[in-house]
């Protein structure tokens, strides 16, 4: 497609790894958590360029510092 169409994916945290898993007892009560924190998603982003446009050069003029100072210029 003419450089026009860029692709690109990214995918966060596919295993679950963002996991808490705890226990903790106290005298006689015992406390336990098993919590997943986080999100998991997978996003595709495309992009389409309508038009690339023109590579733009810059160009360099000459001046010629007489005419400058001649002139009242600095």
């Amino acid at each position: 497609m003419n450089d026009k169409l860029d692709v690109s994916m990214s995918i966060t945290d596919i295993f679950k790894t963002r996991r808490m898993v705890g226990t903790i007892n106290i005298d006689s009560n015992t406390i336990s958590a098993d919590q997943y924190r986080g999100t998991q998603s997978f996003k595709i982003n495309l992009r389409y360029r309508l038009s690339k446009g023109s590579e733009f050069k810059s160009g360099k003029k000459s001046i010629n510092l007489d005419e400058v100072n001649r002139a009242g210029g600095k």
